[in-house]
């Protein structure tokens, strides 16, 4: 049986938000830097403006 190779997704880890259409740069850093994480296990999170979510 052939075995699989993993590979690392190049996205994994945290991006920082530095344009939006809809809000300006002041609004998406108004409590901390903006920004979406992504994990190894296919989750993350984000943050922007009072914006706080969690992808699973």
């Amino acid at each position: 049986m052939r075995k699989r190779t993993i590979t690392q997704n190049p996205f994994t880890g945290r991006w920082r938000i530095v344009s939006m259409s809809a809000w300006d740069h002041e609004f998406i850093d108004e409590e901390e830097e903006g920004y979406f994480e992504f994990e190894q296990n296919d989750s993350g999170q984000f943050h922007f403006g009072y914006v706080y979510g969690q992808m699973v």
